[in-house]
């Protein structure tokens, strides 16, 4: 399960101009005296009348579209909408098309110098989100409200029977299930929100839900189910999110000491709590760096000074883990104002982990910001694009035709020299099995470099391009007799069967011709159908590397097997450059 965040919106908030229902009563009756205007209020507006009052409704509708384009969205999630009846489903969804009309008018009509803004750059907030939508506008324009009702008498109003057909349910609650296509071609029209007043709150399980809008009263076992149709766990999904316009807060904290402690721990938490936890884990994260004497800021030389911090396995590890908790809440509380004061350091610490993932190669070099939510991944991939990060940072492998360009760009001569180092370091390790002796050698060479010219980091500049030359070129000499596989295969059996590297021209001859002898058993061996599936072969042909050994007194027979195992894996990691028959 994902955690879920609880919110209370009152009416008070959403209701035009801040107005309480009173309030509301009174405009609607604003003719009537003050005595005529009691009495309507005792004989006819019930709770429910209220919660079915389309002024209302019209007012609760158009927040929670807001909320769902800036919140929900964006992540490709869906929504259910708990209505206080039938009536009041099939109003609110009317209420939400004319919301989302009337969005998609306030979108369209965004001057066109800020429709490919980040919205997170706007201080407005109504304007942000006009922004979000106008971004999402395809999206927006298609969706649809669709109230998922149970029939009532036989002279039902046309306006629920249309909603009360059960083939018809069956074949929209199984759309609603379905991610939103990724083009929205014309006539489509994905289904974002359930409406509901009892069907679907217990036994519905959709994890591309993320949140429930609550505006009826919801008690024990029943509000405990309908919570828990967001705690689905979905791919890119951190939490749920249960808005409550209604107020059950009291009964949800009654319903939930019907259980251990330990069993609901955690599985719901209060959005404002979500909040308080921002300015702690940026602290956390700040203190990784200036606990060691530098203070992580946007200049280069500041980013630059972080990255050689995070050289050390450990403290990256430290970092990644607090970072992804950091921006999981950011993710969480986005587009809140709250969350304003942090999103500089959210980009900044971002941008930092994908320099340090890239110049010591972990993984693949990248760092994928979606894993914390698609709110956060368009606020990192917009500020690394702005940068002009692709180009600005060097690619994983050093033998890209621009990779000397790239490094020439970056800031100072300690991070051109940590790039080289940190590139040949990563090429020696993906290719050590093909070549391990002369890969170990290269190893030893690029450890003496960094010996010899410690902290001297123009010498090691130097020094290490003559190194990166020649991983470069990468190739035998152009009089080498040997095949790459052969010379491989040969610098194996010369570390395991000489004394110092050293060898009588004799035994050279008897090397090199073994070599051969070897990689032309391969090509009849090798390329065999399913070989590589089968370990039984691959010990098959191991033991005849083994046999071959003795056979032509290479190596004591004490050393035969060993050294054939060595052999195989030089022949395995060589695979694709083995010719076929």
């Amino acid at each position: 399960m994902v955690p879920i965040l609880y919110e209370a919106r009152t009416a008070k908030g959403v209701v035009r101009e801040g107005r309480d229902l009173d309030e509301v009563f009174e405009d609607m009756f604003a003719e009537q005296t003050e005595q005529e205007r009691e009495e309507l209020q005792r004989r006819y507006a019930t709770r429910g009348d209220v919660l079915e009052a389309k002024r209302l409704i019209d007012a609760k509708a158009r927040n929670i579209l807001r909320h769902y384009v800036g919140t929900v969205l964006p992540g490709g999630f869906k929504a259910q909408l708990v209505a206080h009846s039938r009536e009041a489903t099939v109003r609110y969804r009317e209420a939400l098309l004319a919301a989302r009309d009337e969005l998609v008018r306030e979108a369209e009509a965004l001057p066109e110098h800020l429709r490919d803004v980040d919205p997170n750059e706007i201080e407005l907030p109504r304007r942000a989100l006009l922004v979000r939508a106008y971004q999402q506008l395809d999206r927006l324009k298609a969706m649809d409200f669709v109230p998922v009702i149970s029939p009532g008498t036989t002279n039902d109003e046309d306006r629920y029977t249309a909603w009360t057909d059960a083939g018809k349910q069956e074949n929209r609650i199984e759309a609603f299930k379905h991610r939103f296509p990724a083009e929205i071609e014309a006539g489509d029209h994905p289904i974002a929100f359930l409406l509901v007043k009892s069907m679907l709150l217990t036994g519905f399980d959709a994890p591309i839900e993320q949140v429930l809008y609550v505006d009826r009263s919801l008690k024990q076992a029943e509000l405990l189910q309908a919570v828990a149709r967001v705690n689905r766990t979905a791919e890119r999904k951190t939490c749920g999110y249960v808005i409550d316009y209604y107020g059950v807060a009291n009964h949800l904290q009654e319903a939930l000491k019907a259980y251990a402690a330990e069993d609901v721990e955690g599985t719901l938490k209060d959005l404002k709590d979500e909040i308080a936890k921002l300015d702690p884990q940026r602290r956390r994260i700040r203190m990784l760096f200036t606990e060691r004497g530098v203070t992580p800021t946007a200049t280069e030389q500041a980013k630059e000074a972080c990255v050689q911090l995070l050289a050390d396995p450990q403290l990256f590890d430290r970092y990644e883990a607090v970072l992804r908790k950091f921006l999981a809440t950011v993710d969480k509380v986005l587009p809140r104002p709250d969350v304003k004061p942090f999103i500089p350091d959210s980009r900044l610490f971002a941008e930092i982990q994908l320099r340090a993932r890239r110049r010591y190669r972990i993984d693949d070099g990248d760092f994928d910001p979606s894993l914390y939510g698609e709110k956060v991944r368009e606020l990192i991939d917009q500020h690394l694009e702005s940068l002009g990060i692709e180009q600005l940072l060097p690619p994983v492998s050093l033998t890209a035709d621009d990779f000397r360009e790239k490094v020439a760009k970056l800031p100072g001569a300690r991070a051109k020299a940590s790039e080289m180092e940190h590139a040949i370091r990563h090429h020696i390790e993906i290719n050590f099995g093909k070549d391990p002796r002369r890969y170990r050698l290269l190893s030893e060479r690029l450890a003496e470099i960094l010996r010899q010219h410690q902290d001297e980091w123009e010498q090691q500049i130097h020094a290490l391009g003559d190194l990166l030359g020649d991983l470069e070129r990468d190739r035998p000499a152009a009089d080498d007799q040997l095949s790459p596989v052969e010379r491989a295969l040969y610098g194996m059996l010369l570390e395991e069967t000489a004394t110092d590297g050293i060898v009588d021209e004799t035994t050279d001859r008897r090397l090199v011709d073994f070599s051969t002898k070897i990689q032309n058993v391969a090509v009849e061996t090798i390329h065999r159908r399913d070989f590589w599936r089968q370990p039984v072969d691959q010990r098959d042909f191991s033991a005849l590397i083994a046999q071959r050994l003795l056979v032509d007194d290479i190596c004591e027979p004490v050393q035969a097997q060993a050294l054939a195992d060595k052999l195989f894996e030089v022949i395995k990691h060589n695979r694709e450059r083995i010719p076929r028959p």
